[in-house]
């Protein structure tokens, strides 16, 4: 980041992770989805890049051998607030990422204003044997003036 910048800007990150539970049944279908959401504290922020990652053990289904943590990139990812939709549809995260549990720059800043909520929203799209959680992570910046920021 060039010096003027990095005088007047600081780091800023806001994470929430989505957890999709299992049906009563033993396994999560494809399709099945839940949310979470942050507020961006009183000064704007703006988002240069999302990652996202699956916490914990990942079961897949029981065909597949694998039962161990893996980042298979196999949910989708939207996010919003009140008054902008960023995607025509929640986008694979794989797909999102261009690798499983990896990132997105996004291709111009996205500036949100002080106090706007952020909603995410993850859908799983694989049979899974158990929950589905991830966390979703927005990088950014903040002006390093003004308020103080908690």
């Amino acid at each position: 980041m060039p010096e003027a910048v990095a005088r007047k800007y600081k780091p800023r990150f806001y994470a929430v992770v989505v957890t999709i539970p299992a049906d009563p049944g033993p396994t999560l279908p494809p399709g099945k989805a839940d949310g979470g959401s942050f507020t961006v504290v009183n000064v704007p922020f703006v988002a240069t890049r999302m990652t996202s990652a699956i916490v914990g053990d990942n079961q897949l289904a029981a065909f597949v051998p694998i039962t161990a943590i893996i980042q298979d990139g196999q949910y989708a990812i939207e996010f919003r607030t009140d008054q902008h939709n960023f995607q025509s549809e929640p986008i694979m995260a794989a797909a999102f990422h261009g690798n499983p549990g990896g990132f997105i720059d996004f291709p111009c800043p996205v500036e949100l204003a002080p106090k706007v909520a952020v909603s995410i929203r993850v859908m799983n799209l694989i049979t899974r044997q158990d929950a589905l959680r991830v966390q979703v992570v927005f990088h950014g910046i903040e002006p390093l003036l003004g308020p103080i920021a908690t």
